[in-house]
């Protein structure tokens, strides 16, 4: 170093492993800058905020993953068991109707041909009843607040469970149990 040369030489003495080299003061800016940290904390401050910038940026150039469609997989009508024999032609029918309401029901052996525990569409009103009323026992056997009754052979439906096995006053069939979800 010559007289009046501002320049200042160091080296930082470390395990190697740590860092192996040893750095001269001009090469990490002027001796005499206001920024009072050591090298190590400024190279410590470079790698995060590389990182950073690579978290923000580092997506920019690639392309988004198209996603698969999802799959839809059906299954043949005669393979599906049902619990009853009509249906409303909504969901959510049931929740504007008041207690003493019935709304139509459509049978589901018209929909569905051959569909398992479906009687044919050219039944008479007995094989029918008869079909349904088996139904109607296993769904008694499962307690779901939301169910009503209905009578398939006139095709209307009730919100009240508390009349299930009452007759219906145009034909006096038995009313069974009908579901609503």
């Amino acid at each position: 170093m010559g007289e009046g040369s501002d320049d200042v030489s160091f080296h930082i003495v470390s395990r190697p492993s740590q860092f192996p080299t040893a750095l001269h003061a001009s090469s990490l800016g002027a001796a005499k800058s206001l920024d009072h940290s050591t090298p190590m904390q400024r190279l410590r401050h470079l790698f995060c905020t590389m990182g950073i910038l690579s978290f923000f940026f580092g997506e920019c150039g690639k392309q988004p993953t198209p996603q698969s469609p999802a799959t839809t997989q059906t299954m043949p009508s005669g393979e599906l068991s049902y619990s009853q024999l009509d249906i409303t032609e909504r969901f959510d029918d049931h929740l504007h109707l008041k207690p003493d309401d019935w709304i139509p029901t459509v049978p589901l052996n018209k929909s569905v041909p051959n569909g398992k525990d479906l009687p044919p569409v050219d039944a008479s009103a007995d094989e029918v009843y008869k079909a349904a009323e088996r139904l109607s026992q296993l769904r008694e056997s499962i307690s779901i607040q939301s169910d009503g009754v209905y009578c398939l052979v006139c095709h209307v439906a009730n919100t009240q469970l508390a009349k299930l096995r009452t007759p219906y006053p145009k034909c006096g069939r038995a009313l069974l149990k009908f579901g609503w979800e």
